[in-house]
């Protein structure tokens, strides 16, 4: 339906800014590469790091919280 796709893709356009936006703030700039660094921080290393844990639907462990706390502190300040 036309709504779910308006809906999706304002959703998408969203998250995007939501990225370019951090990108700048914590970056410095929102470029490809910065922009690359944002979502992996914020999406891809988060989904890693619980995935196993929602199949098994059982609560990520708090060392998932550590683990992904050390690494975006590390990534934000390297």
């Amino acid at each position: 339906p036309a709504a779910l796709k308006r809906g999706v893709r304002q959703q998408a356009e969203r998250y995007m800014a939501c990225l370019e936006r951090f990108a700048r703030q914590v970056f410095g700039r929102a470029g490809a590469g910065e922009l690359r660094r944002a979502t992996f921080v914020l999406a891809d290393i988060p989904m890693a790091a619980v995935r196993q844990h929602l199949e098994r639907r059982e609560p990520p462990p708090p060392l998932v919280d550590e683990l992904i706390t050390r690494t975006y502190r590390a990534i934000v300040a390297g």
